[in-house]
């Protein structure tokens, strides 16, 4: 028994405040959109404008803060832009300047390689020159020791072969 009177409690409860909530969201809709009073009587005093007379100030100085907002915003905002601009524009100078001492880099790498080149075949030229030089030079010396050998027995051939006659001729003398 104690359970059944429990359940039918808390079941008043849960309706009551169901029926309540009702009546409070009816009226916070009705507060929160309308003016005091609106509900009631002819309207009057609103000179053709938006809002009714003692909202017009109010209003009025409601959008007088959202321009000074907004201007504020606006100007945050330029100065944020101008900054990203700068940034932006000093990176993008950043970026050119190291492409274009990369490209330079590389161009003077290319003009010593080449320079290299240059000098490396200079070097192999006069390296071939020198030894057409010594060539030259080793066979005129070869030459020059044949003729040296050539003469140097003939004049053996031509002692020994004095010699010989003289050796004959005291023979036959």
């Amino acid at each position: 028994m104690k359970k059944n009177w429990f359940k039918i409690a808390g079941l008043a409860f849960l309706a009551l405040n169901i029926a309540s909530l009702g009546v409070v969201a009816y009226a916070e809709d009705d507060a929160g959109s309308t003016p005091a009073g609106w509900s009631q009587g002819k309207k009057t005093g609103w000179d053709s404008g938006s809002h009714p007379p003692g909202w017009a100030k109010r209003e009025a100085r409601k959008g007088e803060i959202k321009l000074k907002e907004a201007t504020g915003e606006a100007g945050k905002a330029a100065r944020e832009t101008k900054v990203k601009n700068a940034q932006g524009k000093t990176t993008k100078e950043a970026k050119r300047a190291e492409e274009k001492a990369r490209k330079d880099a590389e161009k003077l790498k290319a003009k010593s390689e080449k320079e290299a080149k240059k000098a490396r075949k200079k070097a192999e030229k006069e390296a071939k020159k020198l030894q057409k030089e010594n060539d030259e030079a080793r066979k005129r010396a070869e030459k020059q020791v044949r003729k040296q050998e050539r003469e140097s027995r003939k004049k053996a051939e031509e002692l020994t072969g004095k010699s010989s006659r003289q050796a004959k001729g005291f023979a036959g003398f």
